[in-house]
């Protein structure tokens, strides 16, 4: 087949050479087509190596992309319809404010402290070594009283108490203190014999020293046999006086008795009209 060559524009057979045999050509002769076979050539087949395109290209449009096509929505099913809640029309409830509790916990420490006192003071009335007593408050009762020492709790009230048990501790308490007699033994518990135990007390540890005869301070009274073995701040008043011929009147005579005296009764030996000591 006879082409042209775009190059140099000599004719020569296509399908027996392979490139233009023009000297100085040696045009490729695959890439000449012929019209008959691929139709006109485009512009950018004629161009020589390196020649600059005269023309604009056009431009192929690129075929539009499909479109997806929408599903239909589904149909939704009706939710039913939830009733509110009624609101309540009357006035919110009220709250309690951060100085009621303040206040509540104030008045439950205070509960807590006296009852702490409460038990501590319990506790106290048993003395150093924690042992209770019984009761410690005096009795104060006003008759006199025939038991033993340790039978009730002495100690000072607004009328002096009396009794058997006062005369034993005046006794006891005449033998452990120093001097030979520093209460007069009269059954009656006034301030000097309360002086009187209260020195004993501080004497023999006996806490707290308060003056009352309790069960624990009479045990211990009871229980010792020591003589002048504690100080105490009240006046030796010596042995107890005896009794002498009374006073005689002027201008009278006593007729002598023909029957033999009887001993008069001692003052520390009975209970009629006592003296409070």
């Amino acid at each position: 087949m006879i082409v042209k060559c775009p190059q140099c524009g000599s004719d020569f057979d296509k399908d027996a050479n392979e490139f233009c045999p023009t000297p100085g050509c040696g045009y490729p002769s695959a890439f000449i087509v012929t019209p008959e076979a691929e139709g006109p050539e485009p512009e950018d087949m004629l161009r020589r190596p390196g020649e600059q395109a005269t023309a604009p290209q056009p431009v192929v449009p690129l075929p539009p992309e499909p479109i997806p096509a929408v599903p239909a929505p589904r149909p939704v099913a009706p939710q039913p319809t939830v009733p509110a809640e009624p609101v309540p029309s009357g006035p919110p409830p009220r709250r309690r404010s951060t100085g009621f509790f303040i206040a509540i916990g104030f008045l439950v420490g205070l509960v807590i402290i006296g009852v702490v006192i409460f038990l501590l003071t319990r506790s106290g009335d048993g003395g150093g070594d924690g042992s209770t007593s019984g009761p410690t408050t005096p009795d104060c009762t006003t008759e006199v009283f025939q038991g033993s020492l340790g039978d009730r709790v002495l100690g000072l009230c607004p009328e002096a108490m009396r009794g058997n048990d006062v005369r034993e501790l005046q006794q006891r308490l005449n033998v452990v203190l120093v001097g030979t007699r520093v209460l007069v033994v009269d059954g009656s518990f006034g301030p000097k014999t309360a002086t009187a135990v209260h020195d004993y007390q501080v004497c023999r540890d006996i806490s707290p020293a308060n003056s009352i005869v309790d069960g624990r301070t009479a045990d211990a009274i009871l229980a010792d046999s020591d003589r002048d073995a504690c100080a105490t701040g009240l006046r030796d008043i010596g042995p107890p006086k005896t009794p002498g011929p009374g006073p005689s009147t002027p201008g009278t005579t006593t007729a002598p008795s023909t029957s033999s005296p009887s001993p008069s009764p001692s003052p520390t030996d009975t209970l009629q009209s006592p003296t409070t000591t």
